[in-house]
């Protein structure tokens, strides 16, 4: 069971995790903010929106997922 010692359940979720969850979420959301721009910017060179957004997209999602999967540090039981 998931308590320390004086009885009290652990959270799911550590700090780092949030962190993980909220900075894929925030680059999930830049890239389709930016994939939204092709109209207003000159792609005949180099498209933004077709060639680095699916991959800040893609970054966002491994993030939240890494952010999910880690398990939070205890330091209460690692000193034991």
């Amino acid at each position: 069971m998931d308590q320390n010692s004086s009885g009290t359940s652990l959270p799911p979720f550590g700090k780092m995790n949030y962190i993980f969850v909220l900075a894929g979420v925030a680059l999930i959301v830049i890239g389709y903010i930016l994939m939204g721009t092709e109209n207003f910017v000159d792609a005949t060179q180099f498209s933004i929106s077709l060639h680095v957004c699916p991959f800040i997209i893609l970054a966002g999602f491994i993030a939240v997922g890494y952010g999910i999967m880690i398990r939070p540090k205890d330091s209460q039981t690692s000193g034991q």
